[in-house]
């Protein structure tokens, strides 16, 4: 018999072995990949929570802002005027408290609709609410003193075109 060297002789790693092996491996990348996404998705849900938080804020500071004004239109109203003098009485009562209120007044040239009342809620970083009311003339005990004819959230920040589209190309090969 012949006998061999201890160096000659090569480990015996089994088929199963490096299954196992490749297996773990897998096993790691998953688990890597698995702990990227939970924190992408963590991050995302942390911002979108803050921006609803401040929308919802925002939205009441505007309600707010909508409640004083119902109570200028409701004083003006309660001197039983006529329409167009109710209007502007309104108009007046809200000019007087138009800067207080951080209000935009815009008297249409139509006498028969009351003014416009407008103004913006900053609701988080680079967003505002916008809202604007129209004031009416109530019909009938309990109706409102006012129209909301916008409430909206709009972007304030500066839009920037970073990312051109080639749709046609110019200057082929075959030319």
């Amino acid at each position: 018999m012949s006998k061999r060297s201890s160096t000659d002789r090569l480990p015996n790693i089994g088929s199963s072995s490096l299954l196992v092996v490749f297996l773990v491996v897998i096993m790691a990348t998953f688990a890597v990949l698995s702990l990227s996404t939970a924190r992408s998705d963590s991050a995302f849900t942390e911002k979108l929570a803050d921006r609803k938080t401040a929308y919802y804020q925002a939205c009441n500071t505007a309600e707010s802002l909508v409640s004083a004004i119902d109570a200028l239109l409701s004083e003006s109203y309660e001197k039983g005027m006529a329409e167009e003098a109710y209007f502007e009485a309104a108009a007046a009562a809200l000019s007087q408290k138009a800067d207080e209120l951080d209000l935009t007044l815009t008297s249409g040239e139509d006498r028969s609709k009351g003014p416009l009342i407008s103004f913006a809620v900053e609701a988080g970083q680079d967003t505002i609410l916008s809202v604007s009311l129209q004031a009416v003339c109530p019909e009938e005990a309990g109706d409102a003193f006012y129209r909301i004819t916008e409430w909206k959230t709009q972007s304030t920040a500066e839009w920037h075109n970073d990312t051109p589209i080639s749709l046609i190309p110019v200057g082929s090969a075959d030319d």
